[in-house]
């Protein structure tokens, strides 16, 4: 399997429940077998934390339109 990143852009999309919301635009791209997946990455917010300097992926939160 090889997965891509092309056109990441993120910002800040608010806060939830102590964790930084951030908004991103971009898609992954799976190639599985020479079956290529396109993922929209703008579905959803991530929910990141900072952990002692290090800011950590913690889940997703669903994406406001």
């Amino acid at each position: 399997m090889e997965v891509t990143l092309e056109g990441l852009a993120c910002r800040d999309a608010g806060s939830l429940d102590g964790s930084t919301l951030v908004r991103c635009e971009g898609t992954f791209v799976a190639n599985y077998g020479g079956e290529i997946q396109n993922i929209d990455v703008s579905l959803r917010n991530f929910r990141a934390v900072d952990e002692d300097g290090v800011w950590k992926m913690c889940g997703y939160a669903p994406a406001a339109e």
